[in-house]
């Protein structure tokens, strides 16, 4: 008999099947939405009785995706419309694209001129959260919902949108609190156990992925933690790879990850939506105000943001992990390392690509880095 899998077992185990498990639900009449960046609403697709997913980049070569785009394109949205076109989420009613880059963009006009599958939305994010920003995210808002209800033929309601914003609640205070676990001094779980409970929760049903996460949590006050005196770093970036192999980098060298400020750790699910009122003007509020991307103009918030993350993780290092062509990343890492040279804190910038990747030269890198450390 199969022994049951450990809570983060589960979890490990779900995210590994998880477009299986969705292409079974979708037999069972499940519906499904795509969502490329954290600023794009999960909540309004929630409310339509709908799984948003995040479109995330596969690790791998992307020939049909490199015979449109040039070779200095984003690599990860390369990887994923080559990932749409093999297939991969064939399960998705369509993709909500976001207004977070050009790269993101000029893969969105790509997808709808050759129909690589499903209907496709462009929500215009705005890149700063002063008060015309927060009108251009109403109207977007307005636009998106004007699209679900075209997409799935019936009307949104406002309660609809109350429960989905109270579920989301749930699932980031959950994934909060797992947070706030890895400040302890030795932390309960690893960068890695922390990053696939995030994953997760971008990846399935919402509901499944709070009873995973929460059983995690559950287990973590009776945790025997071998992560006694271990480096603590800190990683800033885009996004972590599908099988968090840079985090498992810097474990396997004898460090522990304590805190992402990536687009798949603290940015996904920072912020709570607040309940009462107009449920809409939540949204804009919660999404201009959660912790921000660099390509949103206000550039010295984020950067108090990350050095409080570094006194209140008490982080020995940090890295930034930056795809390859991302002008984004790429003009706010140098900024980055001098807050951080200036506050005595170590750090060190790698430059990745999911298509081209060599992760003998980033392990020796990483390795240098956490020799320099101790």
């Amino acid at each position: 008999m199969r022994p049951k899998p450990t809570p983060i077992g589960s979890i490990v185990e779900a995210y590994a099947e998880r477009h299986a498990r969705c292409r079974r639900l979708r037999g069972e009449g499940h519906r499904f939405l795509g969502w490329t960046c954290t600023y794009v609403p999960e909540e309004p697709i929630l409310a339509m009785g709908v799984t948003p997913v995040r479109v995330a980049p596969p690790s791998g070569s992307t020939p049909t995706a490199d015979a449109y785009l040039p070779v200095n394109a984003c690599p990860a949205m390369k990887a994923c419309l080559e990932a749409a076109s093999r297939g991969v989420y064939d399960y998705l009613d369509g993709v909500v694209f976001s207004n977070s880059c050009d790269h993101m963009g000029r893969v969105f006009d790509i997808w709808r001129l050759h129909g690589v599958g499903g209907r496709l939305h462009f929500f215009n994010t705005p890149h700063s959260k002063r008060d015309a920003a927060r009108k251009l995210y109403l109207h977007e808002l307005g636009r998106l919902r004007g699209f679900l209800e075209g997409l799935y033929g019936r009307p949104m309601d406002v309660e609809g949108v109350k429960r989905a914003t109270s579920l989301m609640n749930r699932l980031r205070s959950a994934l909060k609190k797992l947070e706030e676990a890895r400040r302890e001094d030795p932390p309960p779980l690893t960068g890695v156990e922390s990053f696939y409970a995030s994953a997760i929760s971008a990846a399935l049903p919402k509901e499944e992925a709070l009873g995973l996460v929460e059983r995690l949590m559950e287990e973590l006050p009776g945790r025997r933690s071998e992560l006694e005196g271990r480096l603590r770093i800190m990683v800033t970036g885009s996004y972590i790879d599908e099988e968090a192999r840079l985090l498992k980098l810097v474990e396997d060298a004898g460090g522990v990850v304590v805190f992402e400020d990536t687009c798949t750790g603290s940015r996904y699910y920072d912020g709570l939506v607040e309940e009462a009122g107009d449920p809409l003007e939540a949204l804009a509020r919660r999404y201009l105000e959660k912790a921000p991307c660099p390509f949103v103009d206000h550039s010295e918030e984020r950067l108090a943001a990350v050095k409080e993350a570094v006194r209140r993780f008490n982080v020995h290092g940090v890295l930034t992990w930056v795809v390859k062509f991302c002008d984004i990343h790429l003009f706010d890492a140098p900024v980055m390392a001098e807050e951080l040279r200036d506050m005595g804190v170590p750090h060190m910038t790698l430059e990745w690509s999911p298509t081209e990747v060599e992760w003998a030269r980033l392990k020796t890198r990483v390795e240098a880095f956490m020799e320099a450390l101790r």
